[in-house]
């Protein structure tokens, strides 16, 4: 039998929220919603880990919400109106990654040949710096 400083700290590594950026898709029975289908039927909805909260897709809420703390979650996906959870754990590219910056080799060009700005504003005159 595990001790119970054991079980306490399973319980407290069950609590520890994930990366940001992990992704879920699970199903949950229609019945759980404000959604109104046969009975048996069932929606997909994926959520997102971001800024310590689970964000679902969908327009409908769950549990009174769409952002949940990880617990609550946690408690979301073990109750019995969901029937299956996957959690994303690779994904392919379906467009090649572009650079992020690409620095374009800067050469100053040399003095124009005429103002960029000419002119006045209220009587004075507009000095462009050149």
């Amino acid at each position: 039998m595990a001790s119970l400083a054991s079980r306490i700290r399973k319980d407290i590594e069950k609590t520890q929220p994930v990366d940001d950026g992990t992704m879920i898709r699970f199903e949950v029975y229609a019945e759980a919603t404000s959604i109104r289908l046969s009975p048996g039927s069932t929606i997909t909805y994926g959520a997102i880990f971001l800024g310590g909260r689970w964000w679902l897709s969908g327009d409908k809420e769950l549990m009174g919400s769409r952002k949940f703390e990880h617990t609550r979650f946690m408690e979301l996906l073990s109750s019995d109106s969901v029937v299956s959870a996957e959690v994303a754990t690779d994904f392919e590219n379906v467009i090649e990654p572009k650079p992020i910056y690409d620095p374009l080799p800067y050469t100053a060009p040399a003095f124009p040949t005429q103002p960029a700005v000419s002119g006045s504003v209220g009587g004075e005159p507009i000095d462009d710096g050149f």
